[in-house]
């Protein structure tokens, strides 16, 4: 994947992230798992709804990771054009 791609791939997951709509999603999902955690009478359920609270969070872990290898390909993409730059300048001399 081109630094590019993964510039433009973690801004996508940056605005996914910060929609309200996966704030509120996110939000009443992990509610819903603690809820069934602290309140079940079965070893089994509480097993279930940690397991599945474990796979949202690394769901969400993934976008943040794929926010910050965008962050770097974008640093990345910005060296890149100020060493363009500088040696275009240097060349004309």
């Amino acid at each position: 994947m081109t630094n590019e791609e993964l510039a433009a791939r973690g801004a996508h997951a940056e605005s996914l992230l910060r929609a309200p709509e996966f704030i509120e999603a996110w939000d009443n999902y992990r509610a819903k798992y603690l809820d069934i955690i602290e309140n079940s009478k079965s070893d089994d359920d509480a097993l279930e709804a940690r397991r599945m609270l474990r796979a949202g969070k690394e769901a969400r872990d993934e976008l943040e990771r794929m926010v910050m290898d965008g962050a770097v390909a974008t640093d990345d993409i910005q060296t890149a054009r100020k060493a363009f730059d500088w040696r275009q300048l240097y060349s004309k001399t």
